[in-house]
């Protein structure tokens, strides 16, 4: 799927980091620009909302210490997405941006049309959250300036098309994590460390490590996929994440 997605995209203008994209039964994978993966990733949220499937997008260093559809539905918004700081200008221009490690789209027709909209600038910018936060900021009117670190409530805006749009709390949803760990009550653990490359998989899961967020057995690449989900999740775990709950 992302393979397809990368070729039909081309070569991006932005996401100069290399990754590799693979398929099921797929050993080596293919290398392609991080910029393609968040347009394809655009291209497949585009086609289930258009399709009438709510999507909840996470991604995989996202850590769930809980789970979070029941804040993210209780938010009732039609986009629902955790606190970012980019990009940057709109980041200083609102007080904090929407992250799409973990965002939440109803399947609305306003919201296909908004999806559309951030399609088409992502194609041109090479990142789907620099494209989104841009689409958004044609109309959005926010109910109040933006905390980012110091959000401790969902926060709403509006565009005039009529689309409200929630970002999480920062305390329950951090993207700002200290070497310990994520706060104590918080839900999902999306930990950002500037200076480390989205590509680095090695320092990016030795971080993880150190701050309690990591689940798998070192050696859970050779473990067979043999029985039902359930089973293989079981078989690759080493201990339980770090459970998020005061």
């Amino acid at each position: 799927m992302w393979d397809g997605g990368a070729r039909r995209c081309g070569l991006c203008r932005k996401g100069a980091g290399l990754v590799t994209v693979k398929r099921a039964g797929d050993a080596a994978g293919v290398r392609v620009p991080l910029g393609n993966v968040f347009i394809a990733r655009m291209e497949v949220l585009h086609e289930y909302v258009a399709a009438g499937k709510n999507v909840l997008l996470s991604d995989i260093d996202a850590v769930w210490l809980n789970d979070p559809h029941g804040a993210v539905l209780a938010a009732n918004a039609d986009i629902v997405a955790q606190r970012g700081s980019y990009p940057k200008p709109l980041a200083a221009r609102w007080g904090a941006t929407l992250c799409m490690g973990l965002a939440y789209f109803r399947a609305k027709p306003k919201v296909v049309r908004f999806v559309e909209a951030a399609l088409e600038r992502a194609r041109a910018a090479g990142d789907d959250q620099e494209a989104v936060n841009e689409v958004l900021s044609r109309d959005v009117v926010w109910e109040q300036r933006l905390a980012f670190q110091d959000s401790t409530e969902v926060d709403y805006g509006v565009t005039t098309a009529g689309l409200w749009v929630g970002l999480l709390p920062h305390d329950r949803f951090p993207r700002v994590c200290s070497a310990a760990g994520a706060p104590s009550g918080a839900v999902v653990a999306h930990c950002f460390d500037r200076g480390v490359l989205k590509t680095d998989a090695a320092d990016r899961a030795a971080r993880a490590k150190a701050r309690g967020l990591w689940a798998l057995r070192d050696d859970w690449r050779e473990v067979p996929a043999a029985g039902g989900l359930a089973q293989y999740l079981g078989n690759v775990r080493r201990v339980a994440a770090r459970s998020g709950s005061s």
